[in-house]
């Protein structure tokens, strides 16, 4: 880990995994990938655009990509892309100097606050998540967090949309089954935002979309993307290659599938329309070889989002990171361990939008109290990612000549002035000496049950859900 370093201003502390030789090696291997080996791309309107670009189709609808392609696709993609809350404000810029955190997506089981069994999500779980996350400072959009086992999955998507728009103003990151249920998230959100030119000027949807590793895209899960692109918004495209499984047994080899895999998915959003917003990315970990699970916890997890990390910023792409999540069934010393190694990684890493913070059990269970104690580490790690102030008043010479040798600082100026930047935890204990507090996870239970509570009801008007509700059944 080293830091940068201003005079007079602030020094970062930052973790860097690759260095531009690095870099280069992977891009260069993913781009031999592309040309040599290919990418499997069901979708025929993509096959066109990618011939009509120089690529060579084969057969079983193998595509060879020329480097050239994904050079031009890289100059046309932007290196920002902003999306604002259900009102126009709030604006994330993202790919710029913050860290922003996202809830997870698509779990099947949920855990009652007070509940030791799990059972399947519904449709009401999605309204009380979103709720949480609405009052989490520290998460910043939402995604559909549970599969709804009471809709039927024809619809599915269209109705976790619909409970995200109606219990949390944050951007939103969904999920499309299909061209068409995508064309209706975007007119629910243009009828949440005000009109389809507001959410052109402000994006509040942006699209999840995940190729198959190793290397093929799925016919509806590309002519989705491509609707996306065409429509002006933001995609997510993000693969999750397993080393040992659906990767190559390395670093290395996996980090240059999946460079592949998102380069291969950034021309096809480029010859689509050019300068669509796309965020770099892959949930890439390892197969544990006794379980053959894929481990949200491992360490390599962390070093491959790190790695993946350098390589966005070295070509100009935000970064969708990785973080919160935990192989575990419960929030125990080993998920704590999990998610604070993750938070710390994306934000010392310089990860743009982090996802997944809620994930639990191989991404099969969500626990509302997961959200709040994730929330609390997102808070330290931004802190500890801030770095330092260096300026005269930061250095404080003056002050510590005043007060000389013996003395204190209590009654100085300067600290009434500077001490609220300390971090000051919502959740963890700093009680005195032998006071008894109550264990972290009654005082996690407490802040689910009393935020739910006091925001029992939609934040969106009646009428305003009659009328989602309506384009969904239409």
């Amino acid at each position: 880990m080293n830091s940068e370093e201003q005079t007079g201003g602030t020094s970062r502390p930052q973790l860097t995994v690759l260095t531009e030789p690095g870099i280069e090696k992977i891009h260069q291997g993913a781009c031999e990938i592309l040309s040599s080996s290919g990418v499997m791309v069901r979708s025929k309107k993509a096959q066109a655009l990618l011939r009509d670009a120089g690529a060579t189709i084969k057969k079983d609808d193998i595509v060879l990509i020329p480097r050239e392609v994904i050079e031009e696709a890289l100059e046309k993609a932007p290196g920002r892309v902003p999306l604002y809350n259900s009102e126009g404000g709030n604006r994330l810029n993202i790919g710029g100097d913050e860290n922003y955190f996202c809830a997870n997506v698509d779990c099947p089981d949920f855990l009652e606050v007070n509940g030791k069994s799990r059972r399947d999500f519904k449709y009401a779980d999605a309204a009380k998540t979103a709720t949480i996350v609405e009052n989490l400072a520290n998460i910043d959009t939402v995604q559909p967090t549970g599969l709804l086992s009471d809709i039927d999955s024809s619809v599915s998507d269209l109705y976790s949309v619909r409970q995200m728009m109606a219990n949390t103003k944050k951007p939103i990151v969904a999920t499309a089954n299909t061209p068409e249920s995508l064309g209706k998230m975007i007119e629910m959100a243009s009828e949440v935002v005000g009109g389809r030119e507001k959410l052109r000027e402000k994006p509040y949807l942006a699209l999840l979309s995940e190729p198959i590793s190793p290397l093929k895209h799925e016919k509806e899960t590309t002519n989705v993307i491509l609707k996306a692109a065409k429509e002006d918004i933001p995609i997510v495209c993000y693969p999750m290659p397993m080393a040992g499984s659906t990767a190559p047994a390395s670093i290395a080899g996996t980090l240059a599938q999946a460079h592949a895999e998102e380069m291969s998915a950034l021309a096809i959003i480029q010859l689509a329309n050019p300068g669509s917003a796309m965020l770099y990315g892959a949930v890439a970990s390892t197969m544990d070889m006794q379980s053959a699970i894929f481990s949200y916890g491992a360490p390599e997890l962390n070093l491959m989002s790190g790695a993946l990390a350098d390589i966005a910023h070295h070509f100009d792409l935000p970064i969708w990171g990785t973080s919160g999540t935990t192989d575990t069934k419960s929030l125990d010393l080993q998920a704590a361990t999990e998610i604070s190694m993750q938070v710390m990684t994306a934000a010392l890493s310089g990860a743009d939008l982090v996802h997944d913070n809620g994930l639990m059990d191989q991404a099969s269970l969500i626990d509302l109290k997961h959200y709040v104690l994730t929330n609390e580490i997102i808070g330290l790690a931004k802190k500890m990612a801030s770095g330092l102030g260096l300026s005269e008043d930061d250095l404080a010479l003056d002050v510590i000549s005043d007060v000389g040798p013996g003395g204190h600082f209590l009654k100085e100026g300067h600290t009434m002035e500077n001490f609220r930047n300390f971090w000051m935890p919502d959740l963890f204990d700093r009680s005195g000496v032998g006071e008894d507090v109550n264990s972290i996870e009654e005082r996690l239970k407490d802040v689910v049950k009393e935020k739910l509570s006091e925001n029992d009801q939609p934040l969106m008007d009646t009428e305003k859900l009659n009328t989602l509700d309506e384009i969904i059944e239409r």
